[in-house]
């Protein structure tokens, strides 16, 4: 698509695009519509879930005492392919639309002057190839190999057996479960994943081009953030991401607590870590628009406070002073008003904020980050004490 083009807007997306998407469009899985979410993620779960379900069973590790964790006390197998990865696949009707809305935005707002409107188009055009290339795809695939090679996990796997890895003639070795879930289940997940970390690559890099714009902010502007305040309602959608992340998590320390007989406070200074560095990745992108803002704010208040001290000198001048040669009253003046709206600019400015989200966006991504693990918690602390020191941070 042609930057120039004289159409107000250019229509983005962080979703359909690359190899993975037009595969699904070929077999008809792509189309829009609850329907087809529905048959996509019957799909997964078929290819995924069950034929770990059946090859546990058919080797007695279903249930019962044959290995330390049969495959229907796994809390991890069912996290992943029952709650994380339908949610990464919902999550893309969720976000898509939303931010789809906030690139609308800066058109319709008047935010980004006509001259600079041909730099914008091509930054989202650029950010649609992006998109739409095979390369990034083919590298996660690179990438999800070099992980399975070098056995990198967050919270690592227990040697216990289970219905993965099971007493063999050689010693432990791989269920047929436990090569499925290795060489298919396990990296469609993480290829969704590391999907999903490249689309907010493309999404960051795409608001980090828009700061390079000469972008119309003002200070006094009621949302308090110089008219950017909208990013937060964008970026508060990856709260499903987020909360599909945290169950893996918080799934796979459950299992080391439960069955590995591991502390549950020996991991807290990595979940407090992880919930930092996942709040992080997330906003992260917004502070790009930091600078601009500290540097509207300050040349906000210094014009300003000019023009306010000029106005209250004219108004002492006038109706203190006596200089009020056509002695008007001024009971009905509009100097008044006007002294009480450039008060209420002054304060708006003041109070404007340099980080473009609100506090409920930064509460929704933090409960989404730590709701998982609050089943966790509560095994240690009474779920009442719990809640009511949850609480207490975010009010």
């Amino acid at each position: 698509m042609n930057p120039n083009t004289p159409d107000n807007e250019v229509e983005f997306s962080i979703v359909d695009g690359g190899p993975w998407d037009r595969g699904l469009s070929f077999t008809g899985l792509n189309k829009p519509g609850p329907r087809f979410l529905g048959l996509r993620l019957l799909a997964l779960w078929v290819v995924c879930w069950l034929p770990l379900l059946i090859f546990s069973a058919k080797a007695g590790y279903l249930y019962g005492t044959a290995v330390h964790i049969p495959f229907l006390h796994d809390f991890v197998v069912h996290t992943r392919f029952l709650f994380t990865m339908p949610l990464l696949v919902i999550a893309e009707r969720a976000i898509a639309p939303k931010l789809g809305v906030v690139i609308r935005h800066f058109f319709s707002s008047g935010l980004i002057p006509e001259d600079n409107l041909p730099r914008f188009r091509l930054a989202i055009v650029d950010a649609l190839r992006w998109k739409e290339s095979p390369i990034p795809e083919l590298v996660i695939l690179v990438l999800i190999i070099i992980e399975i090679t070098s056995g990198f996990e967050l919270v690592p796997d227990s040697n216990m057996s289970s219905w993965i890895l099971a007493q063999g003639a050689d010693g432990m070795e791989l269920t047929a479960a436990g090569w499925w879930n290795e060489c298919v289940s396990k990296p469609i997940l993480q290829f969704l994943l590391f999907r999903w970390l490249w689309r907010l690559i493309i999404w960051a890099n795409l608001l980090r081009r828009i700061t390079h714009l000469d972008l119309q902010l003002f200070p006094t502007h009621p949302d308090h953030a110089g008219g950017l305040n909208f990013l937060g309602a964008g970026q508060a959608k990856f709260g499903l991401v987020i909360l599909a992340l945290s169950a893996v998590v918080a799934a796979t320390i459950a299992n080391h607590v439960l069955y590995g007989g591991e502390s549950l406070m020996s991991f807290k200074f990595m979940a407090a870590l992880y919930v930092a560095l996942i709040l992080g990745v997330f906003l992260g992108p917004l502070l790009f628009f930091t600078p601009k803002l500290i540097a509207l704010k300050r040349l906000g208040l210094l014009e300003y406070s000019t023009l306010a001290t000029s106005y209250v000198r004219a108004f002492d001048q006038k109706w203190l002073r006596g200089d009020n040669p056509e002695n008007e009253v001024l009971l009905g003046s509009g100097d008044i008003q006007s002294l009480a709206d450039l008060s209420t600019s002054v304060e708006n400015i003041s109070a404007m904020k340099t980080f473009p989200v609100d506090k409920g966006v930064i509460k929704g991504l933090v409960i989404a980050a730590v709701l998982p693990f609050i089943p966790l918690v509560a095994t240690v602390i009474p779920l009442k004490d719990l809640l009511k020191q949850i609480m207490g941070i975010l009010l």
